[in-house]
């Protein structure tokens, strides 16, 4: 999973489905994740115990599935026409950096918040 916060972006209602996407360094955009759900800092609150920048009234994070995993599914689903690349994200300085190890939902988290 990928939660990515950006202050003035959010996948809304809708969204889910869609397509996440990171810049890299040579200006292209590229598809990482695929956009399930976001949290507003209050119900984020309620399975960590930290909270997120609270810029906004109601600061939104996206959560995203993280392509990269299913790789060699989408190539061979599709006959090589998709192929999966490593590509240089744009550095981003974040403001904070923590990881979580959520083992009751047998999950893991990298957050990074800029």
């Amino acid at each position: 999973m990928i939660c990515m916060y950006k202050r003035d972006s959010a996948i809304l209602q809708g969204d889910s489905g869609g397509p996440a996407f990171a810049q890299g360094k040579d200006g292209k955009f590229y598809q990482v994740g695929i956009n399930v759900d976001m949290y507003t800092s209050e119900s984020f609150s309620r399975f960590s115990s930290w909270e997120l920048p609270s810029e906004l009234p109601s600061t939104v994070a996206s959560i995203s599935t993280d392509v990269s995993y299913y790789c060699p599914w989408i190539e061979e689903t599709t006959g090589g026409e998709i192929k999966c690349q490593i590509f240089k994200p744009t550095p981003i300085v974040p403001k904070f950096r923590k990881y979580i190890d959520l083992n009751f939902l047998k999950m893991k988290f990298f957050f990074q918040f800029y």
